[in-house]
């Protein structure tokens, strides 16, 4: 289940425009309903730069700007991260997501994160 296995955490890998096609087709959610029906932890990366992405659509006549699938891609991030909660990487390169330490759950960084803004204001 996933493309990639990280510890205990299952990770699906989608270059951009991987991701924004599947997005659009319905396979994306789709993988990650499979994803959270049958493991505890998982996430997703999306690797690679969106400017090649949108000449490939361009040079096939897409009318694709590069702010356009910017947005796409962050609007996308948001949607998969607010109705799975599961962790989201965008990375430029899939060694460097790879090169990253491994992922940690993110309700404990939550939790860390409430903590130190709590003793913050103290």
């Amino acid at each position: 289940v996933g493309d990639y296995k990280c510890g205990e955490w299952h990770m699906e890998a989608k270059t951009v425009g991987d991701f924004l096609e599947s997005l659009r087709s319905g396979h994306l959610m789709r993988q990650l309903d499979n994803l959270d029906a049958n493991v505890d932890l998982f996430g997703m990366v999306v690797w690679g730069e969106v400017g090649p992405y949108v000449k490939q659509v361009q040079s096939r006549g897409g009318k694709t700007t590069f702010s356009g699938a910017t947005k796409q891609v962050a609007g996308g991030l948001a949607r998969v991260a607010a109705d799975f909660g599961c962790l989201v990487y965008r990375a430029p390169n899939i060694s460097s997501w790879a090169s990253t330490r491994r992922p940690t759950n993110p309700r404990a960084v939550m939790a860390r994160r409430l903590s130190d803004e709590s003793q913050a204001m103290m």
